[in-house]
């Protein structure tokens, strides 16, 4: 299967083999498929929550989604996030429009769901799900 696009509302969609997601001006929202029995969507929202580098904070500005074939870049001025959307997974990075400076360089998300985040012992990443429905795992 592929992934299919859709513009609603200015928000960008996307299906994809078991997820859906939109990409807004402020957040991304990944949607699991859970199986068709499941109660009802269960989105994982991830915004940028600032941004830090060499020790001082870096404006983050109000985004606007663009869609340039499979990657949604949500631009916030001095932080892009860039999506690229592939059948079976969605994977964020994050570009700078120009050198930081020196120093480590912090992006801080709030990552808001209602799945239960589940320790495991082998694998590092956080991992979500919901009534033992493996759903998202984080890297």
């Amino acid at each position: 299967m592929g992934v299919f696009f859709d513009e609603v509302d200015g928000a960008i969609w996307v299906r994809g083999n078991d997820y859906k997601a939109s990409f807004s001006a402020d957040a991304m929202s990944f949607i699991p498929f859970l199986g068709s029995d499941a109660p009802r969507n269960f989105p994982v929202t991830f915004r940028v929550d600032g941004v830090e580098a060499g020790g001082e904070s870096l404006p983050v500005g109000r985004g606007h989604a663009v869609r340039q074939d499979k990657q949604i870049t949500i631009d916030h001025g001095s932080i892009a996030e860039i999506y690229e959307v592939a059948p079976g997974q969605v994977e964020q990075r994050f570009r700078f429009d120009r050198s930081p400076g020196m120093g480590d360089a912090v992006v801080r998300l709030k990552l808001t769901t209602e799945l239960e985040a589940v320790e495991q012992a082998r694998w590092r990443d956080p991992l979500f799900e919901r009534s033992r429905r493996r759903a998202v795992r984080s890297r």
